[in-house]
């Protein structure tokens, strides 16, 4: 038990320092390498409203890193584009864009 609590404190500091809540989740697979910030998921919040079993293990495996989310996947109503169509909850589109993708800027090229 000892080792969790220690993981789960420098989790907290960590994203309580990044601005983000206790249960966020920060995906990047694919963001910061195409010059957009990363997906900050609020897992709290979903769960809050859910049961486990509405997203696991249907729509998301629960291993980190298992899912390969892409905007292509999201647009063919997989992953988040499951609910997230415009009717359950709010649609992905450009004009909700910092909705999710709402990590820290990535960094700015410098040159070759």
């Amino acid at each position: 038990l000892g080792p969790i609590l220690i993981a789960a404190a420098v989790a907290t500091c960590s994203s309580v320092a990044l601005g983000f809540e206790l249960g966020d989740i920060v995906m990047d697979r694919h963001a910061t390498s195409s010059g957009v910030p990363a997906v900050v998921f609020p897992h709290w919040r979903h769960r809050a409203r859910f049961r486990c079993y509405a997203c696991h293990p249907q729509v998301f495996e629960m291993k980190a890193g298992a899912n390969d989310i892409s905007m292509d996947a999201l647009r063919n109503r997989e992953f988040c584009g499951k609910c997230h169509d415009g009717h359950t909850a709010f649609p992905i589109g450009f004009d909700t864009c910092r909705t999710c993708h709402s990590g820290p800027e990535p960094p700015t090229p410098t040159g070759p």
